[in-house]
């Protein structure tokens, strides 16, 4: 609550001590979730620019868009080659791998080859390199959801490393819906999402790429990955 509202609703209860009460009751909370809608107001996709000669990293962020520092935070690098995007996350923790896949740690990682998002796709896999895997058109109109789909010539890999674990993967353009390798200056719409498991039953806290607002699948919500030729002088 900005001070002019702070000031009315103060000068509005004031003689009248039960409303005074409600008032100090909902205030905090009040000033908490006017403080996130303005984040979410002001809040504009973040674009990376990926090179050729050198990886660049990726951010992650709260998804729910409070602006918080997150508590826990993966590496994210990408480059790229006219074959395709080649991506590397690695966590700084040890995974947790359930039974099934959703029980224990899962990256997802969005991609939309084009500024129109007429196609999309969803990749998920976890440490021990279990996968799902989804493509859905978008232009003219939503098509239904493929979840048969599995991108061509997609690569993974994943090791444990000292703290946590690595995942290492490449995306060929051509499997983005036939995309053609991108310009310089071209950008592409992408979002990673890491579920990291809270363990049996406690579900999953997460960090994004973008403030996606508890709905992963929404591309207006993620982010952009502008390519570039190498690092600048």
């Amino acid at each position: 609550m900005d001070a002019l509202g702070q000031n009315a609703a103060e000068a509005a209860i004031r003689g009248n001590a039960v409303r005074e009460r409600r008032f100090r009751f909902v205030q905090l909370p009040l000033r908490h979730e006017l403080a996130i809608q303005r984040f979410r107001h002001d809040f504009r996709p973040p674009e990376s620019a990926v090179r050729r000669d050198a990886p660049t990293a990726v951010p992650f962020m709260d998804p729910n868009g409070t602006g918080k520092p997150i508590e826990f935070s993966p590496k994210l690098a990408f480059t790229w080659t006219d074959e395709g995007l080649k991506g590397t996350l690695e966590t700084d923790f040890e995974p947790v791998v359930g039974k099934d896949m959703w029980q224990g740690d899962v990256v997802e990682l969005f991609f939309s080859p084009d500024e129109e998002k007429a196609w999309k796709c969803q990749l998920c896999v976890d440490a021990k390199g279990r996968m799902t895997q989804r493509q859905q058109t978008m232009k003219p109109i939503p098509g239904a959801v493929d979840c048969e789909w599995r991108m061509p010539g997609f690569t993974h890999r994943e090791t444990r490393t000292a703290k946590g674990w690595k995942l290492e993967f490449l995306v060929p353009f051509q499997s983005l819906n036939d995309a053609a390798a991108p310009k310089p200056g071209e950008r592409m719409s992408f979002a990673c999402v890491y579920n990291k498991s809270l363990g049996k039953g406690g579900g999953h806290a997460m960090v994004a790429t973008s403030v996606l607002l508890m709905d992963n699948h929404n591309a207006d919500n993620w982010g952009w990955l502008r390519f570039e030729k190498g690092t600048r002088r």
